[in-house]
């Protein structure tokens, strides 16, 4: 088996940053969404907006309880399960009939989409430390871009076939994505956290800072 340095290749570190990207990206289809959603479940723009803040709050409370599972359970594992839990998130939100229905799936979503949380460190973990610098920066990019493509790209997709694909292609993507990040961190050693591996989530606390100030207020990791 190849160290982990030399199993982080180029198209392991892109897929990394799609992953993150695509990940944190589930928080905010729902915001150019939100006028049609009000309108299928009678709710006044004002109501709707709640949605909104339950993402967010689901968001929170994954930093606060999930993130740190990272430095406690081998990390391919961990990053697959939260992956398709966060595309069954997305599928329940999909399928909702009933306002409550919606808040579930969009809670368990924002939970679990911080698994970009556990990537970013996970990255900076196995790279190589002449290379960390660069490795974080581009799986961070991902995430960047994630966030800031996600309402447009979530506008398009409503305007041609209705707000529900959003969330149904969303959970395909999510799907395929543990599919891929399973089949290629299985190549990689050293994935299984161990004590004397110091970067952990300290490296990344800058760049994440940076992208979530607010969450990482909330959630004390770094």
């Amino acid at each position: 088996m190849k160290s982990p340095h030399q199993a982080l290749t180029p198209a392991l570190v892109t897929l990394m940053s799609f992953a993150t990207g695509l990940s944190v990206a589930s928080n905010y289809y729902v915001q150019p969404l939100l006028a049609t959603i009000a309108h299928t479940f009678g709710l006044s723009f004002h109501q709707a907006g709640f949605i909104v803040t339950t993402a967010q709050l689901g968001y929170a409370a994954g930093l606060l309880f999930l993130v740190p599972l990272g430095d406690m359970f081998e990390r391919r594992g961990l990053i697959v399960s939260m992956s398709l839990l966060a595309a069954g998130g997305l599928m329940i939100t999909a399928m909702s009939s009933t306002l409550p229905l919606m808040l579930l799936g969009t809670v368990l979503t924002g939970l679990f989409s911080v698994v970009a949380q556990i990537l970013v460190p996970l990255a900076a973990t196995l790279a190589a430390p002449e290379k960390r610098g660069k490795v974080v920066g581009t799986v961070m990019s991902g995430l960047l871009l994630g966030i800031l493509l996600a309402r447009t790209v979530a506008g398009g997709l409503a305007e041609l076939g209705g707000w529900r694909s959003v969330y149904w292609i969303a959970s395909l993507l999510m799907v395929l994505m543990a599919l891929a990040l399973s089949a290629a961190l299985s190549a990689v050693g050293g994935t299984q956290l161990s004590p004397a591996v110091g970067v952990r989530f300290h490296p990344v606390c800058a760049s994440s800072r940076a992208a979530h100030p607010g969450h990482y207020r909330l959630s004390g990791v770094c």
